[in-house]
Order: structure tokens, then sequence, then C-alpha cells
């Protein structure tokens, strides 16, 4: 992300969720390092949150009035909006843990300063690893999708293709079985049945429906690996694997919390030696730990912590050395390492943000690897693949079992032995269809594919079909029209028990519309599945199902781009 282009992001973007969890636990321990706080925690608890809530719209207030003063959105508005947001929840802090008695050790104006220096770096140092990640993520893809359709098309490595078909043929031969071994047995018995004993086509939707369905959507539910999301976790992890220790602000931190304190109680001379020494422990502890990182010997988040530990060791021994109970001060300990741990985050994250980007890129680079880029793109062939074989399942082997059921039903009714025999042996047919069949060799002209998409219900429902005059002869790039027909009629006859259907097919600007009307008995609920993907992606998400049909039932409409 460029300087000049940075954005607030609103008061609830990631960045300032992090760090609303990230002050929360600087907070709390804060407020309850006083006496008694084990007694103190519910309160502690509601003092942050009632510091940060106000804060947090008080962002939004700058974001509106600060951005449209300055529609340019220059780097310092964005650090201005965002200490003056981290200000205003120091400042709360302190005077609501004053009102409810809480003694805190930060003066109030030492509370405002840190919060207010430390807010707009860490939200920087967030937004720098998340926008570094997403260059790297949106690289790695680019290279998996090239790398996968080099795969899926040099000579030598088609055999990687074959066998990720094969593999899944297998797994839908045992699945269907059960299918065709009722169709196969209902044309066996047809041999001795008579008009009055057809058994319609119940057994064959309960096998369709466990066998097909089911495994339609396990085959649609593979995907290509995909990183977490960064989180707060992969935000402490990226700044523990590339940012040096920044031990100046640290030690003025540190002085600014401990100085008065100090000065207080062991006189002024004495504690200003204390809080030299002090200074002086944090400038040699850390800059030892970015001698140890820069030569490269060691893992950098290993030295980091490390590090870490070892600064607070003097920390816990003047905890155990000044303290007069006869146990352990466990609490003020963990108080202590929670806060200085937050500490050293914050400032760790304040180098410049080149520096952020260049250390954030040797974090993620990891992604790039050529063996993770090989592995990507093998699973992203069987991901393609095994979803080209769920939309066959779904979309034709689907839609005429549900075909031949309404046909084999309607035999069943008139006792027409013929029909239902002809009905099981299209149900056969679709079962043992190819779940890869060769592309065809050219595309069809949309009314070839409304009308073949219909044909299959011919005779057994009544559809009409409409196609704007001059749209008839044009393409149907991919066969999208055709699937999407398909799907919306099969949809229609399985799920709305429709008889009579309507079709049509329009030109509206650079679009062709596509809506279907019935007379079924409509949904009481939605649940997106392999369709709702279907129309998702021929469509770009542009389509509905929505009650008031012409019919009496529902209308879907769908929008698909002409290419």
């Amino acid at each position: 992300m460029a300087a000049g282009t940075e954005r607030f992001g609103g008061p609830f973007n990631a960045g300032t969720a992090i760090a609303l969890v990230a002050w929360y636990l600087f907070a709390v321990p804060l407020v309850i390092s006083g006496d008694a706080p084990g007694d103190q925690i519910p309160l502690a608890v509601g003092i942050a949150t009632l510091a940060i809530l106000p804060s947090l719209a008080f962002s939004a207030v700058l974001y509106v009035v600060l951005f449209r003063v300055r529609p340019a959105r220059q780097r310092w508005v964005v650090h201005a909006a965002r200490g003056a947001s981290g200000a205003l929840a120091g400042l709360l802090l302190s005077m609501l843990a004053d009102a409810a008695g809480i003694s805190m050790d930060l003066p109030t104006w030492a509370m405002v300063m840190i919060v207010t220096v430390a807010t707009p770096w860490l939200l920087a140092t967030v937004d720098t690893i998340r926008s570094v990640r997403q260059q790297v993520l949106d690289k790695r893809e680019s290279l998996v999708s090239e790398a996968a359709k080099l795969m899926s098309t040099q000579s030598t490595q088609r055999e990687l293709v074959e066998d990720v078909r094969a593999t899944i043929t297998s797994a839908v031969e045992v699945e269907l079985e059960p299918a065709r071994r009722e169709v196969s047995r209902q044309i066996a018995a047809l041999q001795s049945l008579s008009r009055d004993e057809l058994p319609g086509s119940s057994s064959l939707k309960d096998a369709a429906h466990d066998s097909v369905r089911s495994l339609a959507r396990g085959l649609g539910s593979s995907q290509a690996v995909k990183p977490d999301p960064i989180g707060v976790f992969g935000t402490i992890r990226s700044i523990v694997q590339t940012q040096p220790f920044h031990p100046a602000p640290l030690a003025v931190i540190y002085a600014a919390i401990n100085l008065p304190t100090l000065v207080q109680s062991r006189g002024g001379t004495q504690g200003i030696v204390d809080v030299i020494l002090g200074v002086g422990l944090i400038f040699l502890i850390l800059l030892s730990g970015n001698a140890l990182m820069r030569s490269g010997r060691y893992r950098h988040d290993v030295v980091f912590l490390a590090t870490f530990a070892v600064l607070q060791v003097p920390t816990v021994l003047f905890f155990l050395l000044v303290s007069r109970e006869t146990s352990v001060p466990l609490l003020d300990i963990a108080t202590s390492v929670i806060i200085s741990f937050l500490l050293v985050l914050v400032t760790s994250s304040l180098g410049s943000w080149q520096q952020r980007q260049q250390s954030a890129q040797r974090t993620f680079q990891e992604l790039l690897s050529e063996e993770t880029i090989e592995t990507l793109a093998h699973t992203r062939i069987a991901a393609d693949e095994a979803r080209q074989a769920a939309q066959t399942l779904h979309g034709p082997v689907q839609a005429r079992l549900a075909a031949c059921a309404v046909a084999m039903d309607q035999a069943a009714a008139a006792g027409d032995l013929d029909l239902y025999r002809d009905s099981l042996a299209r149900a056969q047919e679709a079962l043992d269809s190819p779940l890869f069949p060769d592309p065809p060799l050219a595309d069809s002209s949309i009314e070839e594919s409304v009308l073949r998409a219909t044909g299959l219900w011919s005779g057994l429902l009544d559809v009409t079909v409409e196609i704007s005059e001059g749209l008839a002869s044009a393409t149907d790039s991919g066969g999208r029209i055709e699937s999407i027909v398909e799907e919306a009629l099969g949809n229609a006859a399985r799920h709305g028990r429709a008889k009579r259907l309507q079709v049509s097919v329009s030109d509206v600007g650079d679009s062709t519309i596509i809506e279907v009307h019935d007379d079924g008995k409509g949904f009481t609920e939605f649940r997106p599945g392999l369709g709702s993907r279907l129309f998702d992606k021929t469509t770009g998400g542009r389509w509905s199902v929505t009650p008031g049909s012409a019919l009496g039932g529902c209308v879907f409409r769908a929008e698909v781009t002409r290419t």
C-alpha cells in the first residue's frame, strides 16, 4: 500500500480490531496492578471496555471529518486519527480507574502518551503486514494457476490429470452402485410385473438422493489449500519473526513509568540512578539480541523470544527481592511480563515503513517456495477435476434422473409398461454417463442450448420457451446458459413440484437475461448448494429466486454478461 494512498479504514477494520485486543490486554493488567487486584478484575474489565468503545466511536468521527478535509488521505492524517483515538482511550482509562478508586502505577500523562504514540505505529505495522501478505498471496495464486495450467497441458504432465480422474471415477463408481443396482433390479422385475404393479420412482429417488446428491456435494466441496487469515497471532508471529528490537522508545516508556515512583520511594538521586541502570540494561540486552539476529547464525524468532526472556530476569529478581510476602508475587510478575511483552511488540514495530515491508516479505517468502507452489498446483488440479465431476453429477446426471423419476411416476399412473421401461433405460444411461465428457468441438447457439436443456422434460412437464429475436443464433459461450436453464428447471421440478414452466431468454444491453417461471409450491427455506455455486460462477452472483411468478409459483432470474 503506497504511502500517499493508505486509508484509515474505519473504526472496525481488522487493524483496529487487533489494536482493540492488544490495548484491552494492556489496560487490564495496568488497572489490576494496584492493591487487592483479585477482587478488582471484573471492574477492570468493565473499565477497559468503557475506555475503548468511545475511542472507536471517536475514530469513526475522525474518519469522516478528516478524510473529507484531506481527501488525498496522506499518512499524517491516518496517524493523527489513530493517535487521537489512542489518546482518548488512555485518558478515559485513567479517569475511569481514578473514579472507581483503583490505584494505578502509571500517571495519566504517561498513559495518554504511551497509547497515543503506540496506537498509530501498531496499526501501521498491522496494515503493512496484511498488505504484504496479500501481495504475496496474490503472487502465489498467479504462480499456482500458471503451474496448474502448465501441468494440465504438457504431454509429460497429463498423466497427473488422468490419475486424478481415475481416482475420482473409482470413488464415484463405488458410490453410485446402489442407484445402479436399483435400476437394474427394476428393469429385471418388469419381465414379471403387470400394469397395475409398477412400483413408481420412490426407490429410484431414494437411491439418487443417497448416492448422487451426497457424492456431488462432497466432490464440490474440494478446494485447494488456502492459508489461514493472519489474525492477531499471525501479526504477533510476523513481528517476532521479522522485526528487530528498538530499545530507545522502550527505554523512554520505562523511564516515564518508573522514574516518578522510584524518586518518591528511594529518593531523587537513588531513583535516577536506578532508572539509568534499568535503561542501560534495556539497551545492553536488546542490542545484543539485535546483533545475534543480524548474524544469521540463529533463527530470528528464537533469538527474539530468548532476548525477551533475558529482559525479564531483572524484573523478576526485583519482585522477588523487594517482596515482603512469604509467597512469590506471581500476579505481579505475570502482570509485568504481559505488559513488557506488549510494549516490546509495539516498540519492535517502530521501524520505517520500508523496513517493515521488507521484513514482512521475508517472513512470507515461505509461501512462494517451489515445493509449496508445486504442491498447491497438484491440489488445484485435483480440486478442479473434482468440482467438474461434481457439476456433471449434480447437473446432467441428477437432472436426467429427476426427469426419469417423473416419467416413471406418470407411466405407473397410466399403466404404460413401455414408457416405464424407457424411463428406466434412460436412468441407467444417465448413471453410466462419463464424469469427464469430451468438450464439444464448438459452442452451441443459445437456441440449441435452451432446447437441449428443456428437451429433457419434453412430454413430462408443460414447458414453453421464448427467445428474443436475434438472440437465438447467438453463441452460448461455454454452455453457460444451458447449464443455468438445466439447473433451474431441475430445481423447479424436484423441489417445487412444478408442472408448468415458462423459459424466456432476452437481451438487455450487454447481458443475457434468463427467466424461468413455474407453478410449483415455492420454497420455505433456501439452502445454498452446488446449484447456487453454479449460478454464482456463471452469473457473478447476479441471480435470484423469488415468489410472484406469472404462473403462481416462483420466478428464477439470472443475468449473464456476454463475452
